[in-house]
């Protein structure tokens, strides 16, 4: 019943408002290729290779991801990609291991309550200036790590014993060419999805913000519910005060949207995780980033009021966050010792 209404109801907006939902479109399209394309498309490949190759640190002791997240040390690898190239590639990297057998179920499921992030390029690059300059946008990317690891903390699964034994021996990894082939492919495809579901979820806002236009909070919370770029943006452009939209821009962060959501539900296919559980760590991870976002704000104290400035979606070179991703991607291969050992029998 309620898909049959929210079916016709589109069918009615695309009838009576061509216009509007053409212009949506080509919006949503601009911003595929101008900001999400350049910005993925590397981590998605690297992301691909890093699993086909099997990399990841040893498992003979206690590593970081054991103490703080009862996770086992391949789980680093969603973690560092989630944190470097935002979403939703954290929440690919988990699949990938999950596909690959290299973390079970449950592993995988609460690795995505610290690895699904909002990335430096969107929080610096593109909130920053939303807000005033890039210094916001550091500080948005600081609350932002910070809380994703306290959702991490609290979601994560009782420890059972030494975590790094717990997932089965990944498998042989495939040669290079082949490796890097199927990644490609694998990232094709992947965007191809994130693409299309930015466009339509931009069209979708289009229609919510003609809706609810009288209403400038109701507005602006859908907004934010639904697709993370244009949410930030009606934000800026509101009569909030400033802490109101450093705190509602790192909430709507934090959250990611319904668009994300979709995006993550995508790269969950062939594998037995859900979402729901997702969506409830995203949750948890958006109340806690809006708290957090209280006191921060008040730290950076802008020196002068910031006007908030209609925001412009202008090419993003990925370059920067993908030398910066390559640093962070090579502590896959450490592994920080406790000063403990993990011995094998009695």
């Amino acid at each position: 019943m309620a898909a049959g209404l929210m079916t016709g109801a589109a069918a009615a907006y695309l009838l009576f408002c061509p216009d509007r939902a053409r212009a949506d479109a080509a919006a949503g399209l601009r911003l595929c290729a101008g900001l999400l394309i350049p910005a993925l498309l590397p981590y998605f490949v690297l992301s691909g290779l890093v699993i086909r190759s099997g990399f990841g640190p040893g498992r003979g002791g206690v590593t970081v991801m054991e103490r703080l997240f009862h996770q086992p040390a391949a789980a680093m690898t969603p973690w560092l990609l989630g944190m470097t190239g935002g979403y939703p590639l954290g929440a690919g990297a988990a699949a990938d291991l999950r596909r690959a057998g290299r973390l079970t179920r449950r592993q995988a499921q609460s690795c995505l309550a610290f690895s699904a992030c909002c990335g430096p390029a969107f929080l610096v690059g593109v909130a920053g200036p939303m807000l005033g300059g890039s210094a916001a946008g550091l500080v948005l990317y600081l609350v932002h790590i910070v809380s994703a690891v306290l959702t991490g903390v609290i979601l994560r699964p009782p420890k059972d014993g030494p975590t790094s034994r717990d997932a089965p021996a990944p498998p042989t990894t495939p040669p290079f060419p082949q490796a890097f082939v199927e990644s490609v492919a694998a990232a094709a495809s992947s965007l191809l999805t994130v693409c299309a579901s930015v466009t339509c979820f931009t069209i979708l806002g289009g229609a919510v913000q003609s809706l609810f236009s009288d209403s400038e909070p109701l507005r602006l919370l859908v907004s934010g519910l639904m697709e993370l770029t244009n949410g930030c943006a009606a934000v800026a452009r509101s009569g909030l005060s400033w802490q109101g939209k450093f705190t509602a821009v790192s909430a709507a962060a934090a959250w990611g949207g319904l668009s994300v959501a979709m995006q993550t539900a995508a790269v969950f296919r062939e594998t037995d995780l859900r979402l729901g559980p997702y969506l409830r760590a995203k949750a948890l991870h958006s109340l806690l980033a809006a708290a957090l976002s209280v006191p921060a704000g008040l730290l950076l104290r802008p020196a002068v009021a910031v006007m908030a400035q209609e925001p412009v979606i202008v090419a993003l070179s990925p370059w920067p966050w993908v030398l910066f991703s390559a640093a962070m991607v090579f502590l896959i291969f450490l592994q920080i010792p406790s000063g403990n050992s993990v011995k094998h029998g009695v």
